[in-house]
């Protein structure tokens, strides 16, 4: 059975491979490009459609849906019954672009 230390040695050399990889292929490669082109946007849809005499009920509704959404995601993460082959930034795969901004936009 594997000791807490030899998991996280394990960890730090898969997230070093991780960043690796998405440093020299994916980072301004045509998925990189449409994953930020998608969020542009929706990010303006937001701003043109957002009803602005209620900000705080959009916040609310942002924070719930991504607190749900992200929930369910750290699941199937973590059961592996999918990945993100490309992210806008590498590190950050609790707040990919998809749960962040693309969801909670479609949702409001």
């Amino acid at each position: 059975m594997p000791m807490p230390s030899e998991i996280d040695e394990l960890h730090r050399q898969a997230n070093g491979m991780e960043m690796d990889w998405w440093y020299h292929y994916d980072l301004l490669s045509f998925h990189w490009w449409v994953i930020i082109l998608v969020n542009v946007f929706f990010l303006v849809l937001l701003l043109v459609f957002a009803d602005r005499k209620h900000p705080l009920r959009i916040a609310l509704a942002f924070f719930v849906s991504f607190t749900i959404i992200g929930t369910m995601d750290e699941i199937g993460l973590f059961f592996q019954w999918w990945t993100y082959p490309h992210e806008l930034i590498a590190f950050t795969n609790r707040y990919n672009a998809v749960d962040f901004l693309a969801i909670p936009c479609i949702l409001l």
